[in-house]
């Protein structure tokens, strides 16, 4: 997956360090999808980084840098109105796929959440096995009228042109990396067998001559191989068709295989015997493991371009197979993209554009019909890097404290963590986003009067630990208690000097509370020790 322009996201934080609020003029958006939500009337829009935020147009934004260290970019955000709406606007795969939504299987396009669906193809026939060029600007899928054929056309669907028009049965057709070449199976030869062609149809070749079926393709995004099914069982061969590699052999049915976009990792679907439906395995570093569990069905399988998420078509919801997406990393949340009575398959993502990945800040069901981390936010933390959003830390200060904020960065804190300040005459907790779908992490806090530390990751941007400052009396406020804190940085974190009342960790929950001088803080692991 392409993701934001590191420099454009150095520009804007550039443009963050100058101040104030600034309205954006639009950001462009393509293929039906919006890029962000239209403001709604007396409000306004500003940036940075990747985040987007809308107030009341009476409203200002306190816009404050924290660190901008090589692995992140940290910011304070603060008002003495209220943030209605905060996002995050980054380059987003589009996913394409088969769906008989319309009466017939036709190709479909929607954004990676299955949303904004638009229909491509019309076809008398069916159209099916549709696959992204690398640059995103041509589909290529198999059609089987009046024979199987291979037809590209643009990425809005437009300019259809058929590559193959023989009698013969033509099928997965698959881009190479640089997107001059098409690799597709045919029966032209009498068997079917792997080919290849440049992308306007010309040149064909033939890569290999094997009385066993091979179908399912996928070429490698990284090197010159193509990965394949025959007989049960997976294959990679190169691009002249000269070396066959077995990459399965077991007594079970493997097909479907999808490239990890390292190239070397792969998914595939495999029917085993004894267990009556398809599942989804992985083969990292050799290693086949299950992915997705035994009996709903799931087949289909296809990386997004970042390896974040494998999305598979399933019978998991019943009635009809739909799309979805599950995680590769813990919690492996599942999302599923598509709904209704018609079958949806054949998913493959690429193509991508500005859109809205997440909604932080909003109304109930907002993030892609998941509630955010809160319905409005009047003190927050915003994270990012070159790639995009990072981490969402939302402080629980009621609207009418507002005014009364008071943030400083904290320094000398070492190269494993980034502090932050936060005076507040009244707070009830700390909210993170732990990503779509989960419940916020929550670190509940009494509602007083109180200054408040947060230690965060340098890299990942987590909340390793809060530690809340005794500061009963009134004076106290972030600068003071900036200069009240010494550190001892470490190679995995710091240990910090100071008068804490509680001591919090990654979790949300209390450490230590009491009369606590030191606090040593691990970035991985969180608080150490408190003494």
């Amino acid at each position: 997956m392409e993701r934001v322009d590191g420099m454009k996201l150095r520009l804007l934080i550039t443009a963050m360090l100058i101040g104030g609020l600034f309205v954006l003029a639009g950001c462009g958006g393509s293929g039906g999808t919006s890029s962000t939500p239209a403001p709604t009337p007396d409000s306004q829009q500003a940036t940075v980084g990747p985040f987007v935020i809308e107030t009341a147009a009476s409203a200002s934004v306190n816009i404050k840098n924290i660190a901008h260290r090589e692995g992140a970019a940290f910011v304070a955000l603060s008002t003495a109105g209220v943030i209605d709406w905060l996002g995050t606007v980054e380059p987003m795969e589009r996913l394409v796929f088969t769906s008989g939504r319309s009466g017939s299987e036709q190709i479909h396009r929607a954004n990676f959440f299955g949303e904004n669906v638009t229909r491509l193809t019309n076809r008398a026939d069916e159209a099916e096995e549709a696959q992204w060029s690398p640059d995103g600007s041509t589909i290529v899928y198999a059609t089987q009228s009046p024979s199987l054929d291979i037809v590209a056309m643009d990425a809005d669907g437009l300019n259809e042109r058929r590559l193959t028009n023989s009698s013969a049965a033509d099928g997965y057709p698959t881009f190479s990396p640089d997107g001059r070449w098409v690799a597709f199976t045919s029966t032209r030869d009498g068997n079917l067998d792997i080919h290849k062609m440049y992308n306007d149809g010309a040149g064909e070749q033939r890569l290999t001559n094997d009385s066993a079926l091979e179908q399912d393709l996928e070429w490698n995004p990284t090197e010159d191989t193509i990965i394949f099914e025959k007989s049960g069982n997976l294959y990679t061969i190169d691009s002249e068709g000269s070396t066959e590699t077995t990459l399965t052999s077991v007594a079970a049915n493997d097909d479907t295989p999808s490239w990890h976009p390292n190239g070397r990792d792969y998914t595939f679907g495999r029917n085993t015997p004894g267990i009556p439906a398809f599942e989804i395995f992985t083969s990292i570093t050799g290693s086949v493991t299950r992915f997705a569990g035994a009996n709903f069905g799931d087949f289909d399988p296809t990386y997004s371009g970042d390896g974040e998420w494998i999305v598979f078509a399933s019978f998991r919801a019943g009635g009809s197979y739909h799309l979805f997406a599950k995680q590769t990393h813990a919690p492996y949340r599942v999302l599923q993209l598509t709904s209704g009575s018609s079958d949806n398959r054949d998913p493959d993502l690429g193509s991508p554009v500005p859109t809205v990945n997440r909604t932080l800040i909003g109304s109930s069901g907002s993030d892609h019909g998941f509630d955010p981390v809160h319905p409005h936010a009047i003190a927050c933390v915003a994270v990012f890097d070159d790639e995009g959003y990072l981490n969402f830390i939302r402080l629980g200060v009621p609207q009418t404290r507002g005014a009364n904020l008071d943030a400083s960065p904290l320094e000398n804190t070492g190269d494993r963590l980034v502090g932050i300040v936060w005076s507040v005459p009244e707070m009830f907790y700390v909210e993170q986003d732990s990503g779509i779908g989960g419940q916020p992490t929550l670190w509940d806090m009494p509602g007083t009067s109180r200054t408040i530390v947060l230690y965060l990751d340098a890299d990942s941007g987590k909340l390793v630990s809060i530690l809340d400052l005794d500061d009963d009396t009134s004076t106290v406020n972030s600068a003071a208690a900036r200069n009240a804190l010494t550190h001892e940085p470490s190679a995995i974190g710091a240990t910090v000097r100071g008068d804490f009342r509680a001591v919090y960790g990654p979790d949300g929950q209390i450490v230590a509370d009491g009369n606590i001088g030191a606090v040593e803080i691990d970035a991985g692991a969180g608080v150490v020790r408190a003494f």
